[in-house]
């Protein structure tokens, strides 16, 4: 199966891994926990341009994602939290993308 491309959407610190799992399952993806593999993130300094990031903007981002994942996938039996994305379009004109 083709594995969806990493949504170029997200840039700079947040979003990238996350919306990528996200497409995954939507798409049809199954992920599987294997006995005896495991994953370590080493902890380190934040780099200094995340201190930079505007959250407001990777939430809008992130909310616009997930729409545009759901209308390319079959309808999903989970629903959102209440008022995560209907705040999206007043939020978008407060925070124009750059």
């Amino acid at each position: 199966t083709d594995v969806p491309p990493f949504d170029e959407r997200f840039t700079g610190y947040g979003g990238d891994k996350t919306s990528h799992a996200y497409e995954l399952s939507r798409s049809g993806h199954v992920f599987m926990v294997l006995p005896n593999a495991f994953a370590v993130h080493a902890h380190h300094t934040q780099a200094p341009w995340a201190s930079a990031q505007n959250w407001t903007r990777a939430w809008l981002d992130w909310t616009t994602f997930v729409e545009d994942a759901n209308q390319r996938y079959a309808p999903s039996p989970r629903r959102p939290p209440k008022g995560c994305l209907t705040r999206s379009a007043s939020l978008a004109a407060e925070n124009p993308k750059p």
